[in-house]
């Protein structure tokens, strides 16, 4: 729903951030280079671990589709690069238009995303791991299970309250 009806512009980092589960830093400061058909490799800032990340096939779809201006994958509409701030604002700005999207939507919350999604898929933790680049099994299941968690929390109310 959300991501048919943003700007293309916002749809590449929100995408990178899905399927790649990287943070803001790394996703505004990924290059061309980087996207290698098959592998996305990323150097974390945060954490200097090197990874390679096998492209989600929508990933590669939307990437291999676009015109690439510039050395940085993402872009403003202007074509220019975009800044941590810049792409986090753009995102509030674009959330905040879309009737019945939640406002506290932000770009780390697409890496938790990303985390549980994995693991709804039947990822083990060490793949979820190797995704986010966590170095710890408590931090990537943090990541990889709290929606799953709040989503059993709220069946269990509700089946209380039935």
């Amino acid at each position: 729903m959300f991501l048919r009806g943003c700007a293309a512009h916002l749809r590449t980092p929100i995408l990178i951030a899905l399927y790649t589960g990287q943070r803001r830093k790394d996703v505004v400061h990924m290059t061309w280079k980087q996207f290698q058909g098959d592998i996305v490799r990323v150097r974390q800032s945060k954490t200097s671990a090197l990874l390679d990340i096998a492209c989600h096939t929508e990933l590669r779809k939307h990437l291999d589709g676009l015109k690439r201006r510039g050395v940085v994958i993402c872009t403003t509409a202007a074509g220019k690069a975009f800044t941590e701030n810049s792409l986090s604002q753009a995102l509030r700005t674009a959330v905040a238009a879309t009737e019945g999207m939640p406002a506290n939507r932000s770009m780390h919350g697409l890496r938790y995303a990303a985390g549980s999604r994995m693991e709804e898929a039947g990822c083990t933790v060490a793949e979820i791991e190797s995704v986010l680049g966590h170095q710890t099994f408590k931090m990537a299941l943090k990541y990889a299970s709290q929606r799953l968690r709040a989503k059993a929390a709220m069946q269990k109310m509700e089946a209380v309250e039935a």
